[in-house]
Order: structure tokens, then sequence, then C-alpha cells
């Protein structure tokens, strides 16, 4: 039985939906800028564009300069550079989710091509997009997603009228995406695998499904495979985007980082949750479809899926390709397999429930838009601000979370000491880094000595609150330095100095340790409420203080 069939393009109510659908998209995906690193891919875009040439060795830092830096992401970089300069941060955020929603177009575009029901696909499609949204942010990996759906809608199309007009744009979408991030070897490896995999459907069709496709046909694709791979050597780090994933793996494992984690050891996280039913769940059902079921049969497709599917196991960064290999077969089988349901629900009541869950997620969308383009409180937003106000110089030590955010605020005048460019601050830099943060036995020397720290912004967030001490915090204030400012995000300490001694003397604390819960306080609690008092006059807008001082007021009976 053929799939039940419903073109967007001859009906307004599909026409409609899929309207909609796209904003959605668009609406799910225009988050808010929480990762420092997307400000040090700006600022790298700037140096770029004024420069004119592409940096490979560091210039952002005082612990590693000159230490081999790989800029695969540098054409990325001056996109985002130039639509931030150009028409601010609203604009790279909606630029982002732009690239999403046509992302999508596609999917849902060679969806219904390849004969699958439109509702049926707008169905899937959100489903799938909504459980993976969070992980479209501000990055170049959108740029790359986005060059991964071309790259797939183009062969889609060489599959069935296997022109070499639709292989012509693959050269050029891998050699694009060589110079826009790392993960352009999914490309290649997409290329390789629809070579393989319809060389054998050629070969073995009972086995393995048709093709159209002739034996020149095929060599043609093996020759795109073969070209793609030399071009994508045509960028500023050469052969060493291909070693990126080596280079990074040393500081991925130190901090634990979530994203270059398998899938399996982040089982907390929702986003992998909601991956992992969908893989089993639509998995067997592509098995059934596509191998099981010998009239649907297909290696290619199936394969895609299966290949695709492996990496969130390697890696959950990967999670944020994996909508786009399965949204087009699992609408397809769903279509073809329960044609006869689709039929009968497809007129009306498909498409009336599809615009009422439509409008009240589009309700929520809106509501969950952000009040501002730059979040402050996972980025120093705040402390930056009083930094640059007050005047103060470096050198400044600084959390591995926020360094992107301060090359982008501060450089060239202040350098950091770390920041998210992994491959950098491999070997002693990041040692030294974790010497401080460990509190190890050379941890004053290095602040004191090698770097000559003149003031430390340590990170404050929620989940520091919940914690009844902080070692640095402490050691620091025993190493003559004084917090000097306080908001929902950070915490400055400065060197007490001759030099720093009237900044000190405006904003120093004695007693005050934000570090430690306001009810475990024991000693001089007159003392620590008249700062507290002075942090609530001179911080107003900071909410966390003016709890802290009501907890220490209940906690201890005083007015």
């Amino acid at each position: 039985m053929k799939p039940s069939f419903v073109s967007f393009k001859t009906t307004w109510w599909g026409k409609m939906l899929f309207v909609l659908f796209l904003l959605l998209i668009f609406l799910f995906s225009f988050h808010q800028i929480k990762d420092s690193d997307t400000f040090y891919h700006i600022k790298t875009g700037q140096v770029i564009i004024e420069s004119g040439h592409v940096p490979t060795a560091d210039i952002f830092s005082y612990t590693a300069p000159g230490a081999m830096w790989v800029t695969h992401e540098w054409l990325a970089e001056i996109v985002f550079y130039l639509v931030s300069s150009s028409f601010g941060f609203w604009a790279l955020i909606g630029f982002a989710a732009l690239l999403a929603s046509l992302s999508y177009f596609f999917i849902v575009r060679l969806a219904i091509k390849k004969g699958a029901n439109v509702y049926v696909t707008l169905l899937v499609g959100f489903i799938i997009a909504y459980s993976s949204i969070s992980f479209w942010q501000t990055r170049p990996e959108v740029i790359a997603t986005f060059l991964l759906v071309l790259l797939i809608y183009c062969l889609e199309k060489y599959r069935e009228h296997p022109r070499v007009l639709y292989l012509v744009p693959t050269l050029f979408i891998v050699w694009l995406w060589a110079n826009i991030h790392a993960s352009f070897l999914l490309g290649l490896v997409v290329l390789i695998f629809y070579t393989i995999a319809l060389k054998i459907q050629l070969k073995f069709p009972r086995y393995f499904g048709r093709t159209i496709l002739t034996i020149k046909q095929t060599n043609y694709l093996a020759g795109a495979t073969l070209l793609s791979l030399g071009l994508s050597f045509l960028n500023p780090n050469t052969y060493r985007i291909f070693l990126y994933a080596f280079y990074v793996r040393e500081l991925a494992k130190i901090f634990n980082i979530t994203q270059y984690r398998p899938a399996l050891s982040a089982l907390s996280s929702p986003i992998v949750q909601a991956f992992l039913v969908e893989f089993i769940v639509f998995g067997a059902l592509l098995v059934w479809y596509f191998c099981v079921r010998k009239e649907s049969r297909d290696l290619g497709t199936l394969g895609l899926f299966l290949g695709v599917s492996i990496l969130p196991f390697l890696s959950a960064r990967y999670i944020i390709f994996w909508p786009f290999v399965v949204i087009v077969p699992l609408a397809v089988a769903i279509s073809s397999a329960f044609s006869g349901t689709v039929e009968k629900l497809s007129p009306k009541l498909l498409p009336i429930l599809l615009s009422i869950f439509g409008v009240l997620f589009l309700v929520k969308a809106i509501m969950m838009l952000p009040d501002s383009p730059v979040s402050n409180i996972t980025l120093p937003v705040d402390a930056v601000n009083f930094i640059k106000h007050n005047g103060i110089q470096g050198p400044l030590f600084n959390d591995y979370s926020d360094g992107g955010y301060l090359i982008w605020a501060l450089w060239p005048q202040e350098k950091v000491a770390i920041d998210g460019r992994s491959e950098v601050f491999r070997g002693q830099p990041v040692q030294d880094y974790l010497s401080v943060i460990d509190l190890n036995s050379n941890w004053q020397q290095i602040i004191d000595q090698k770097y000559k720290i003149n003031y430390v912004i340590l990170p404050y967030w929620e989940q520091f609150i919940v914690i009844d001490d902080n070692p640095l915090f402490t050691a620091l204030y025993h190493d003559n330095f004084r917090m000097i400012y306080w908001d929902g995000h950070s915490v400055i300490m400065m060197k007490n100095t001759p030099a720093n001694a009237s900044l000190i003397q405006k904003y120093g604390t004695t007693y005050v340790d934000p570090f430690v819960q306001p009810e475990s306080v024991t000693a001089n609690l007159s003392q620590t409420e008249a700062e507290l008092k002075v942090l609530v006059a001179r911080f107003p807008d900071v909410l966390n203080i003016q709890d802290y001082l009501a907890r220490f007021s209940q906690a201890h009976n005083l007015p």
C-alpha cells in the first residue's frame, strides 16, 4: 500500500499548520544567550575582521600565550560578529532561531516529497524537535546542523533523481562546514555512508533494498566524496581540524563537560532521557519498517538513522543532529504502515487537533521569550560593569565557565586565565588552574608570584548557595584578598595592596562570607549584619544579598 499523501501545497490547512510549525520552531529556538563561549566567538570574529587574518595561536590568555589554537569555527565567528555588531544580540539570537526554522523546513519538505502525510510529519517533527530544542543555542553548531540538513537534502535528491547537479552543492557544503565547525567530519561520514550503502544496494537489491542509481552514478557520488575530503583541507588549520577531538579530550575529561560525556552517563538530563525513549520506540519502528518489512527495506535510510543515532552515545552534544535523521524516515514509515488510520484522521481530526495543540504551544512559546538577550545569571555581566566602572586592572583569575564573556568584555586591556578553548590550555596552564581551584600546595605561589593576580572573579551560582563553605574564598581572604563585589553570579575579591587601598576602603568587606549559609554564621554577628546592610544599600538590585540579610536576621533574631 502506498503511503498516504496530503500535500501542504494543495490544502490551506496544511499550509497554515506548516507555517505555525515553523513559527513554533523559531520561538522555541529563540534562546537567551547563556553560554560564555558565544562571546569569545564574537570577539574572535572581530579580531579576524580587523586584522585580516585568522589567529592560530592564543592571544586571549596570559597563562598560554602563543599556544596552539584550532580556530575551527572562524567563519561562523565572523558571521556572529557581523550580525551582533551590526544589529545587536537580539538579531544574533534571531539568526540562530531562523536557522532552526530553515533546517526543519527542509526536513519537513523532504519527508512530504517522499510521500509522508503532512499532518503526521508536522506532529512527528514537533515532538522530536521540542524534546531536543534546548540544544539549539547561539553557537557555531547551529550553522553546522543547518549544513548537515542541506547535505542530506542534496543526497536524497540525488538518490531520487541522480543528476550531477545535486552533487555539486555537496562539495561546497562540506568545504563550508570544515570552516564553520570541526563536526564537518560527520558530513564526510554521511557522504561515505551514502556511497557504500548505494553500492551495496546496487549489488544486493534483494537483501538491502533497490536503488535506481547505476554503477556510474554511484561512482560519481564516490568522486564527490573524495573531492569533499580534499576540499575540507582548505581551512586555516589544515590537518589540525581533523585532530580537534584529540586536542580537546584532556580538558573535556578534567572538567567533565556534559556535552562531551556519553548520553548514558548523563541520564539525569531530561533531554537525554527524551532522546533515549525516542531512540528505543522510534528505532524499533524504523528497524521493522526499513529492515524486517521486505517491501520497504532500505539500507541507506536505516543505516543513516542508526549511524547518527550512535553518536550521542559517544558524546551527548550530537543530540542536536539526531532530529534531522529521524523525522523523515519516521514520518514516511508511520504514513505508510498506518495509512488506513492516517487517511481516516487526516481530513478533519488531525488538523483540528494539531491546530489546538499548536495554538497552546504558541502561547507557551510567547510566554517563554526572554526579556533580555544576554543572561546576567549565568554570565558575569554586572561584575564586568563594576570592573569597568571602577577602572579595576588585572591580572585577573577567573573561573573556566566565565572566560569567554570576559574575553569579549575586557580584552585586549585584560587577558584571562582560562576559557572554553580546551585545546589551548592543555598541560601546564590547566594544571596551574586546578592547583588554585583545588588549593594544592603551590596555589599561593601561582597566585602571588607566578601570575601576580590582582583580583579574582569567583562564580556564585544558585548551586553554591547550598554549600556551607568555599575553601578558595577563605584561602584568598587569608592571603590578604578582600571581597569588593557580590551579585547573583559573581564574587570579586581584590588583593589588599597600597594600590588598591581606596577601592577596598570603599567596597571591601571583612566579615561577610557569601558562601557560608547565613544560619551557620556564629561569630561577629553585629559586624556581619552591618556589612550586609551596607551591601544591600550599595547593590539594591541584587536580590540574593537582600535574601541573605533577611535569613541572617531571622536566624539570629535581629531586628
